[in-house]
């Protein structure tokens, strides 16, 4: 709900503090740093503090990689992981339409079905708990059941062009959205839109997002920077290197076994880990909840011991 670097702010951010820089110091024995948030900012109920480094991006190892039989296509793909399977589409030339495969977290492909969207650029794809949704060209959404009949359609009003796709996952309530210029949206499971903001991120001219969440946060892979990492609300709280070989179609994504899975346009699956860069997390006694009648101030000591 809050943050603050070691650069004094003064604005109108609902999040951001700044140092104190007259009751911040430095001597022999300890660094005391001391920061302020103004009344307008800083807002909610939390337990956790953390002292980390958002300068430098946490490096991601792959773990695992295995080659699938998906056809390795010139168009990137989406994937989502449902009940113990993943489901990836991905624009097949040979039949001239958006394909649905299912596999094992293996990589092994259990059947192929055609969705009718002659469209030949990456397609992100998401679970809703009942059907799978994909995105179009437009923004048009699509709901299809596990066969690829088609449920329904909808288009939120999202701006987007025939080939700026947008990334989307769902957590069983919501949908959730992100434009490759950084537009989050929030929507109800027929596309309504809730709430919108500008996240401040952008996947590239020429890139996209594909979206997962392991129901705490949202994960958007890019291909041009890494991947990301956002609250339900739209803020970008982390950046990593996802150690794959960057692209113009962004690679599907999934969450699933405590792991960020990625599958590139040429039906390569690989499990990805990502170290945090936290030098010190503080969990509190008891939440604490600030309001927009008080100021708030967190202090940190950095003692040197002989």
């Amino acid at each position: 709900i809050g943050w603050a670097n070691k650069s004094t702010y003064s604005g109108s951010d609902t999040q951001r503090g700044t140092p104190n820089s007259v009751e911040t110091y430095a001597n022999n024995s300890r660094v005391h740093w001391v920061f302020d948030w103004p009344t307008h900012a800083g807002n909610g109920t939390f337990q956790t503090i953390i002292w980390g480094n958002t300068l430098d991006r946490p490096d991601g190892v792959i773990l695992e990689t295995i080659n699938t039989a998906l056809p390795s296509e010139k168009y990137g793909c989406g994937m989502v992981y449902v009940d113990g399977y993943l489901y990836v589409t991905k624009y097949d030339v040979n039949v001239g339409y958006l394909c649905m495969y299912k596999m094992t977290t293996s990589g092994d492909v259990l059947y192929q079905v055609s969705l009718p969207i002659g469209v030949k650029s990456y397609t992100p794809i998401t679970y809703d708990g009942t059907y799978f949704i994909v995105v179009g060209p437009y923004s048009d959404f699509y709901k299809f059941d596990y066969d690829g009949t088609l449920v329904q359609t909808f288009n939120p009003g999202i701006p987007t062009g025939i080939y700026d796709q947008l990334g989307i996952t769902c957590d069983g309530t919501y949908l959730y959205a992100l434009t490759k210029n950084g537009g989050f949206y929030k929507m109800d499971l027929n596309g309504t839109i809730l709430s919108s903001t500008n996240t401040g991120i952008s996947s590239g001219a020429n890139d996209g997002f594909n979206l997962t969440n392991d129901g705490t946060y949202i994960y958007a892979w890019s291909g041009t920077y890494g991947i990301y990492k956002l609250t339900f609300n739209g803020i970008v709280v982390g950046l990593g290197n996802h150690g794959s070989i960057g692209s113009s179609f962004p690679n599907g994504l999934a969450y699933f076994n405590n792991s960020i899975w990625s599958i590139d346009r040429y039906g390569v699956l690989r499990k990805h880990e990502f170290a945090d860069r936290y030098f010190a997390r503080t969990r509190l006694a008891a939440p604490v909840t600030k309001t927009n009648q008080q100021t708030m101030k967190i202090q940190y000591d950095f003692i040197y011991e002989e």
